[in-house]
């Protein structure tokens, strides 16, 4: 492999971890892992490396011909191995064995979401091999099944084996000629596992950097670096890093569906996910916002409105009044001593990439969202989108509707 161009690469160093972390927490639409869980990998990379290379688009045609692969953490969001990046080295390491006689040695990992855990995993791993990630991944928003990524329904060339593994190196090479669609059953049924405990390692659809990169979205981890630092910039006042991001976060159009105190929180793990049903009071209207979620968070409905108000492939997003974001696995009920608390938050919807609005992935939420207790129309009207980093300055001013 020759050296990589400088002008390719971002070096990620511990503020950059540190953005990335908190703006895919928030574009995860509630999954995605635990933000714990992403500062754990942040920890380990940091003692391990000063940075780690994020290979940025458009991508040479020296480094498109190297090969790479796909890594995450699989199960429930509220689960974590305490080996859960020994458990990616285990996966990678016996993916890449299997594949090094056809494509040559991985040199380069994709993460398959946006997310706390599943971006970062990329990177932990990354660091043990000091090898760089590439900017892109397969939602651009933490998904609940591998089908609905783009790597699945895009049908990379080598389908299988997908390797899953756990931190002390149980692990097993999946095989089903269904791309992710027979994947997924198998790979999640190992995850609840008594010696996985509903949290696996996964590597997974090897190929060349061209052809994962023409399935990727791409982009997607400095979106969530820049949102990130919007997000910082906005808790600091601090009108720099506000500037500097803003423009990249308006690529991205979002809207709020409401805000107001946690009033009820039931979850249940079940099947290697985490089922929650999330009931906020919406300070704007006065009625209940109920968010469902299988991981992710999918459907929301507001108890005056006849059907949804926001649905899957859109994320659902949650952002603390502090301007921290949160997901489903940190989310707390709000006594009524503290309803004026940083537990009061913006539920806020994010438009999908386009490459999320392939049929077989709008079904495949449809089925999910289906499955949940939800039966009717699929086709709903949203508010009207903006900017998202212009709401997220309307935000900052206060919430003129209250």
């Amino acid at each position: 492999m020759k050296e990589i161009n400088k002008n390719e690469i971002k070096k990620i160093k511990a503020k950059e971890f540190g953005r990335i972390l908190y703006g895919a927490a928030f574009l995860g639409s509630g999954g995605g892992g635990m933000i714990s869980a992403g500062e754990k990998f942040i920890k380990e990379i940091l003692s391990t490396v000063d940075h780690v290379d994020l290979v940025l688009f458009p991508i040479s045609d020296d480094i498109k011909s190297n090969a790479a692969c796909v890594v995450c953490d699989i199960g429930s969001i509220t689960a974590l191995d305490p080996m859960q990046s020994t458990a990616l080295k285990f996966a990678f390491d016996h993916l890449s064995a299997n594949f090094k006689d056809k494509l040559g040695e991985i040199k380069f990992v994709f993460p398959i979401e946006t997310g706390p855990e599943n971006t970062l995993a990329a990177f932990v791993l990354a660091s043990k091999y000091r090898i760089p990630v590439i900017d892109g991944d397969g939602a651009a928003r933490a998904i609940p099944t591998l089908p609905l990524c783009t790597f699945s329904v895009e049908k990379v060339v080598i389908a299988e084996p997908v390797v899953i593994s756990n931190g002390i190196g149980e692990l097993m090479l999946v095989f089903n000629h269904q791309n992710g669609k027979g994947i997924e059953n198998l790979v999640r049924a190992i995850a609840g596992l008594k010696n996985y405990a509903n949290s696996a390692s996964l590597a997974l659809w090897p190929g060349s950097v061209n052809e994962l990169s023409d399935k990727c979205i791409q982009g997607s981890i400095t979106s969530a670096l820049f949102c990130g630092q919007l997000l910082e910039g906005i808790r600091n006042n601090d009108e720099s890093l506000i500037k500097e991001s803003i423009d990249q976060v308006n690529q991205l159009d979002g809207y709020l569906i409401g805000m107001g105190p946690v009033i009820s929180k039931i979850e249940e793990e079940t099947g290697a996910f985490n089922f929650t049903t999330t009931v906020i009071k919406n300070k704007i209207d006065r009625h209940n916002l109920t968010v469902l979620s299988q991981n992710e968070s999918l459907i929301v409905f507001n108890d005056s409105s006849l059907g949804p108000v926001s649905m899957a492939p859109d994320s659902i997003c949650y952002l603390k009044s502090d301007f921290f974001p949160c997901t489903n696995a940190e989310i707390k009920t709000t006594t009524e001593e503290d309803s004026k608390g940083k537990q009061r938050l913006y539920l806020i919807g994010v438009k999908p990439h386009q490459k999320l609005m392939h049929p077989e992935i709008q079904e495949g939420f449809r089925k999910i969202i289906r499955e949940l207790g939800y039966a009717g129309k699929m086709d709903i009207k949203t508010p009207d989108a903006k900017p998202l980093g212009d709401l997220f300055m309307e935000l900052k001013k206060g919430p003129s509707l209250l």
